[in-house]
Order: structure tokens, then sequence, then C-alpha cells
């Protein structure tokens, strides 16, 4: 809740963030990722990317996913601007170096130290991967059992409008481009669901090929 502020409110990212982050970021977070047991450090990057996506996730990720968009390395830069210096060192604000996090730890490449973090949906654009695991309590649940896109939204076409335009466009014209951008933000659920559904299926399978006889 703390980065989730920091990231919207300047002021509070510069005079407050940096009094509470220390005492409430976790030493470390532990998940699974086809079927490994990862536990990454807090000073892991692809950790401290990952917190700002839980952080943005229903800020943020609606708005871009009703445009058939998801997080990009261009948008991250942008957030951690403000944060301050103990919180983000400058050299990891740099856009190139987020970009190389993301595409680093993206779920279908080969890559060195790869933790599964990011699933790429298109070119320059990512999501959680929906095929990890965070522990809660005793169980181990879907990340997206825990994030709940069904109450992603996006901020109504019209509000953004001003009186000439809204006349220009016509209530016709933005009643359209919003349901259109539903349509596209239940598709992103579904493509979810299914992502979901198929990271099951593949660590089944790996259970059943590596299971003795």
């Amino acid at each position: 809740m703390a980065l989730e502020q920091a990231l919207v409110d300047e002021r509070y990212a510069r005079n407050k963030l940096t009094q509470v982050y220390n005492k409430l970021e976790p030493d470390s977070l532990s998940i699974q990722a086809e079927g490994r047991l990862i536990k990454m450090d807090k000073r892991l990057m692809g950790l401290f990317v990952l917190n700002l996506m839980f952080a943005n996730f229903y800020r943020a990720l609606g708005e871009q996913a009703s445009i058939k968009n998801g997080f990009t390395a261009q948008g991250i830069t942008s957030w951690v601007q403000t944060l301050p210096e103990e919180v983000l060192p400058e050299r990891r604000k740099k856009q190139s170096y987020i970009s190389s996090i993301l595409s680093g730890n993206e779920v279908d490449r080969d890559a060195p130290y790869n933790r599964k973090l990011f699933k790429r949906i298109r070119r320059g654009h990512y999501i959680i991967n929906p095929g990890m695991k965070l522990r809660q309590g005793e169980e181990w649940k879907a990340v997206y059992e825990l994030l709940n896109p069904e109450d992603l939204g996006f901020w109504p076409g019209g509000i953004r409008l001003n009186n000439e335009q809204r006349l220009t466009l016509g209530n016709d014209a933005n009643d359209w481009f919003d349901q259109h951008r539903s349509q596209n933000l239940k598709e992103f659920c579904q493509n979810i669901q299914a992502l979901q559904e198929e990271a099951e299926k593949d660590l089944e399978e790996r259970r059943l090929t590596s299971s003795p006889p």
C-alpha cells in the first residue's frame, strides 16, 4: 500500500516513503514457478519490479488491458522516477535496465537466472506470470487467485473528454468505444484463466513424466 501511494503521490514518495519502506519491505519472497521453488532476495530488481506490478495491479492494469496492452518498461520507468534514492538507486530507474529485467525473466525465454516472473503478451508488454504461485498460510495459491482480474476496470472514455469533444464524438461513439474496451477486458480475463490452466496442465505432465513407473 505504501508503494502504491508513492507511485501516485510525489510528495508522499519524497517525504514519507523512505521512513517506512525499510520497515515494511520483506527480506525475501518465495514463489513457485513451473514447479520450482524460487526464493528471491529483496536486493533483486526482479522482485522490485514484481512488487511494483502488485502495487499498481488494480490502478493501472485494467486501463492497459482494455486497450490490449500490459505493463511496459516505459510505463514502469515513468512510475519510479519520483522514488527516493534510498528506495531505488538512480541506475535502476533507467528504461533500458528495467526492460532487461522484464525480458530476462520472461516465462518463455531461456535466459540465465530466469525466475519466470513475467509473461509477455505481445512485444514489450508483460503481465505477472499466470503460472506463478505464492504461499498463503500453509498453501500455495495461483497468483491470480490472490489478484482477481475480474475486479479490473478502466476510466470511461467520457470522463477524459471536454465538452467540445463530447459534442464532436457524440454519446453513441463514446459508448461504443467503452463497450469495445469492456470486451477487451473480458477477453483479457479469459486469457489469464486459460494461461493459468495451461500452466497447471504442463506442471502435471512434468510430474507424471518425472514419476517413477
